[in-house]
């Protein structure tokens, strides 16, 4: 049976690693995504790693955020981002949604780094909603394919992102 998921990150003069652990599911999204926001508005990552090795599964959202981090490095000149992947499984779904076209993907062990837990949040269902729905434009915006697969999605939560 997988484990729980938790999502991880250290810094080491801004490069950031963000190791993702067990189970990744959209109830943590809202605290990756709200982390980015608060962090990278006010620091410029020299890189950025996400470590996957011990990443059991990971649902759309989850991997919408892998691309908003990949977007964040982009948009603040950082060089390409680096995914460390050891799951076969999970490989294949991020291939499937042409993340290797955002990161350079190693399949092999990552360096070990200590990492700390992300800040608890508590969205309302409202901002989680809102988090579903950036992390799939994120991805839809990556290839057509990935567009036309998660049109559904982007449609079913039209209407139920907070107003700013």
């Amino acid at each position: 049976m997988a484990e729980a998921g938790r999502i991880l990150y250290a810094r080491d003069n801004e490069h950031w690693v963000f190791r993702f652990e067990g189970e990744i599911r959209y109830t943590m999204a809202h605290a990756l995504d709200a982390f980015v926001d608060g962090v990278f508005a006010r620091s410029r990552p020299a890189s950025v790693t996400a470590d996957l090795r011990d990443t059991d599964s990971i649902d759309s959202t989850g991997i919408g955020l892998l691309a908003k981090l990949a977007r964040v490095a982009g948009e603040q000149a950082a060089p390409r981002p680096t995914l460390f992947c050891g799951n076969r499984e999970v490989g294949e779904v991020l291939d499937s949604v042409c993340m290797d076209r955002v990161y350079t993907i190693i399949d092999s062990d990552s360096p070990q780094s200590c990492c700390e837990p992300l800040p608890a949040t508590a969205p309302s269902e409202a901002e989680l909603a809102g988090t579903i729905a950036h992390a799939h434009r994120l991805l839809s915006d990556i290839s057509e394919h990935n567009r036309a697969q998660f049109r559904g999605v982007l449609e079913a939560f039209e209407g139920l992102e907070p107003q700013p």
